[in-house]
């Protein structure tokens, strides 16, 4: 039944796909990948949507903030009232406008990867996960996306001169708005210049600078809009990283090229290259452009896997186009093939249902969601370390960070009836339990400890302990004052 779908019944069960995987994802990781999505997307997207004037630093745009904010009031309007159910609508609209990616390639994608290309656009775990994060990156990949296929369909000799001069202008520009969630797409952008340099295409030229102009144009008016000289931001992120941003980290040169090799499923997929004699000049230059961007950035120091988001739908289509030219191969067919349904499942699996440092923010989506005034106290947890602590602490959410867990009389004198009492110290739950003394007789009764924790937090802490302390386990008990109806249920791990 599936091999007797037409392509545009296969493009829109890949959209269904994408969209319910996305929506998944979007709901259940909803913690930091990183400090910046939170820090210099969503929170800032929030507080603008309250009225509160914009902080961010002067190397950042206020571009990305802007573009978030329309998805917080949309979400308000829909009866969306808690932070963190605003912050989970605004990954999914990020989501869903990344099914426009996977829509253009359904257009003009048709002949560079098949139908393995759709389906990896739509379903892959780095997909999945990347388009619902909140990161200039992830808008730039769609717009990255659309400028590749839209520069590739302008090459489509079967229709009109002016209709292909239209497509190649509007990816060009399209690759410019890219640059501008993300200046670094600037370097494609620049490999396309020299390509058509070198193959004398100087009308083609004229339009990508003619795309790049304007592209700069508005980055100016984003920063006279914002207060700033025209391309200020641009040259404070110059300046800012040109050490290479080496006091976030430094990293060896091959870091970035280990980081793709997940994405075209290595090791499984070497013998695949033999087949790479069978690009096309549109597949060669994809090619030459994904290793210039990614040489360029293993020599920066400071180095993270966002970064490479860009390209990772271009690496995906041309891996796509590497399986359909070994399709039955006995490499292919005996273990390629099996590892991909295997590794991408579960792939996919993790990257929807783990949350992202959850410990973290896990005990403050439970507090928000108990809709009553609660207590969170600390005691040696990884909330005291958070860099969005107070964002989350407000009338509703009281916080104590306290070396020692709460007496009953200290719970009772707080005037709330929900006590949340959180560590990453595991010794640390030894003391409460059973319940403390004295909770019973002034009406505490407290559920089993909860360990928070996704699987995915579990094995990058377990790998590098010193480097993802973020994602050390947090463990929580819910202490209510009044009826003992919930005392002590099954305890979960999260």
């Amino acid at each position: 039944m599936f091999q007797k779908l037409s392509w545009t019944q296969h493009l829109i069960l890949a959209l269904l796909l994408g969209f319910l995987a996305r929506g998944l994802t979007a709901y259940y990781v909803y913690g930091s990948q990183s400090n910046d999505d939170y820090s210099h997307g969503l929170l800032p997207a929030l507080a603008a949507d309250n009225g509160v004037e914009l902080k961010i630093p002067n190397w950042r745009s206020p571009l990305l903030v802007w573009t978030l904010t329309p998805a917080v009031s949309v979400g308000k309007a829909l009866g969306i009232d808690t932070q963190f159910g605003l912050i989970r609508f605004v990954l999914f609209s990020l989501g869903v406008f990344s099914l426009l990616g996977v829509w253009a390639y359904g257009l003009y994608g048709r002949r560079l990867g098949g139908l393995i290309g759709l389906y990896l656009l739509s379903l892959h775990f780095i997909m999945t996960f990347g388009s619902t994060r909140a990161f200039g990156e992830t808008i730039a990949v769609t717009f990255t996306l659309l400028a590749f296929l839209m520069i590739y369909a302008s090459e489509d000799q079967s229709t009109e001169r002016l209709e292909r001069k239209s497509l190649f202008f509007l990816g060009c520009l399209s690759l410019g708005i890219a640059c501008l969630y993300r200046f670094q797409v600037g370097v494609l952008a620049v490999g396309f210049g020299v390509y058509f340099a070198a193959s004398r295409r100087w009308s083609q030229l004229a339009l990508l600078t003619l795309a790049g102009l304007i592209a700069a144009g508005l980055q100016g008016m984003v920063d006279l809009n914002f207060g700033r000289k025209p391309l200020e931001t641009l040259y404070n992120y110059l300046y800012i990283n040109k050490d290479g941003a080496t006091e976030h980290s430094d990293q060896p040169w091959f870091n970035t090229w280990l980081t793709l090799l997940p994405m075209w499923l290595f090791p499984f997929s070497i013998p695949l290259l033999r087949q790479i004699k069978k690009f096309s000049r549109t597949e060669f230059l994809w090619l030459a452009l994904i290793a210039f961007f990614v040489a360029l950035h293993s020599m920066i120091p400071h180095k993270e896997e966002r970064f490479l988001f860009p390209i990772v739908p271009l690496m995906l289509i041309l891996l796509a186009k590497l399986w359909n030219e070994s399709w039955n191969q006995p490499w292919e067919r005996w273990f390629f093939r099996p590892a991909v349904f295997i590794i991408l499942p579960f792939g996919l699996f993790i990257a929807t249902f783990s949350n992202s440092q959850s410990g973290e923010y896990e005990p403050f989506r439970q507090a928000e969601a108990l809709r009553r005034p609660v207590i969170l106290w600390d005691y040696e947890s990884t909330l005291s370390e958070s860099n969005f602590l107070w964002n989350f602490v407000g009338k509703q959410i009281q916080y104590q960070d306290v070396k020692r867990w709460p007496t009953a009389e200290e719970l009772t004198g707080l005037n709330v009836n929900d006590a949340l009492l959180v560590t990453s110290q595991e010794n640390h739950l030894l003391e409460l339990t059973p319940d403390p003394p004295g909770y019973s007789q002034l009406g505490w009764h407290c559920k089993a400890p909860v360990k928070i924790q996704s699987f995915a937090d579990r094995m990058l802490y377990f790998m590098n302990p010193h480097f993802n302390w973020r994602r050390k386990a947090t463990w929580l008990r819910h202490c209510h004052r009044g009826s003992e109806q919930d005392k002590n249920p099954k305890s979960v791990s999260l």
